[in-house]
């Protein structure tokens, strides 16, 4: 027998009161599935690549704000074997369906996503995509609520066919022929789900200089993805993307007037390292019109992958050995700072980790990570805008590593 559920994945409400205070408006993405057994389990993720942005907490919002609390949305269902329903917490019915609000804690703390490029997956399959919620339009306009379904979007899941699937607005039927497919590792804007105009990103702070994503095309070519240029005083006529591979130096290697690009010419490499492979680096630049004047930007962050081929710069066993096999803590950049600051750490098996910040009388005032990862390396932005200045401790714990640096806060 087949069923067909679904689940609400929240992007910032000003009506909850979560430990992050997320933003004004909010927008539900329906995350259905058709085709399941009684019985089976399924879980949706979605990860942010790169940096988020939210609203600021205000009505209506006065801004955006970067936010290092909305990377990962991830939610387990379990389907019931004695009826096929949902096994959901807090149950309500909509068309005839389960529904859910996906409370994380006791205190009503959301796992939320923001405005940011999210991997969409699923753990029923191998397929996943790339959806963009990168627009500075959907607070303070009606851009998005006058479109058709409003704020919301639906995305199926059909296991029968293996492949994702979405719409514009609401349907209670998952029949194919109601829905636009999506490839693996397609990339697909908010604004081409809702039918709008391109999107637009000047109100996202340092927007150029974080929007710069490489992604898996989904034939293991890398997919690059930043955004439009964030100036409205700036008419932007294409794109140049440079790259380079291993130690030579950037040239424009294709010109677009798109804001994503797949590069044709690599393959990447995933896993230990391979004898033949080296590393690709790319950033971009906007080439247009500004005040009658021709005018290049300066450039995006640069994102860097490995690659197939030869006559590169390699990444030796020793580099991977170093960069990926070990356990580590570094010190917070900046340091001291206000109000935020970086923490890099690697862990050398996959694990339990941990990492918390105390005050210097050993008491706990945040917890930045409290979950199993990967063997690897990681980054976390530590926002201390809320407590005073002062001298702290950070902790890492990892099976038998323990380590713990001092950082200061100064306001």
């Amino acid at each position: 027998m087949k069923y067909y559920f679904f689940i609400l994945l929240f992007i910032s409400s000003s009506q909850i009161m979560a430990q992050e205070k997320l933003g004004w408006m909010e927008m539900e993405v329906f995350m259905m599935t058709t085709g399941l057994s009684q019985g089976e389990t399924v879980r949706y993720k979605m990860e942010a690549l790169g940096i988020v942005w939210r609203a600021e907490n205000t009505s209506p919002p006065s801004g955006y704000e970067f936010s290092n609390n909305h990377s990962v949305a991830y939610y387990p269902i379990l389907t019931q074997s004695e009826t096929g329903n949902t096994n959901f917490n807090n149950l309500s019915t909509i068309w005839g369906y389960n529904w859910m609000q996906p409370f994380i804690t006791y205190n009503q703390s959301y796992d939320s996503i923001a405005h940011g490029l999210y991997k969409v997956s699923t753990s029923l399959s191998e397929q996943y995509f790339y959806l963009d919620y990168r627009d500075d339009r959907y607070n303070g306009s009606n851009i998005y609520r006058l479109a058709p379904g409003g704020l919301d979007i639906w995305i199926l899941y059909n296991k029968n066919l293996d492949r994702f699937m979405y719409r514009k607005q609401g349907i209670q039927n998952p029949d194919p022929q109601y829905w636009i497919q999506v490839q693996k590792g397609d990339y697909i804007g908010l604004w081409t789900i809702k039918e709008v105009s391109n999107p637009t990103t000047g109100n996202f702070p340092d927007f150029w200089s974080n929007c710069l994503s490489v992604s898996n095309d989904g034939n293991n070519h890398p997919r690059l993805i930043w955004g439009p240029y964030p100036d409205d005083n700036f008419f932007v006529q294409y794109y140049k993307i440079y790259k380079k591979k291993g130690s030579s130096t950037f040239t424009v290697t294709h010109t677009t007037s798109d804001f994503y690009w797949v590069d044709t010419s690599e393959i990447m490499v995933f896993g230990p390292p391979q004898s033949n492979e080296g590393i690709c680096y790319y950033k971009i630049s906007a080439v247009g019109v500004q005040r009658g004047t021709s005018v290049e930007t300066g450039v995006t962050n640069t994102v860097d992958t490995r690659v197939q081929g030869s006559n590169q710069e390699k990444l030796s066993s020793d580099t991977w050995e170093s960069k990926s096999k070990k356990f580590a803590l570094s010190q917070n950049y900046p340091n001291p700072f206000n109000p935020s600051t970086k923490i890099e750490y690697s862990i050398a098996e996959n694990s339990f980790v941990s990492l918390k910040v105390y005050d210097i009388l050993g008491n706990e005032v945040a917890e930045l990570v409290n979950e199993y990862k990967s063997m690897g390396e990681y980054q976390i932005e530590f926002n201390a805008a809320e407590i005073p200045s002062g001298i702290y401790l950070y902790t890492l714990v990892s099976g038998n590593y323990i380590s713990t640096k001092k950082l200061i806060l100064l306001k």
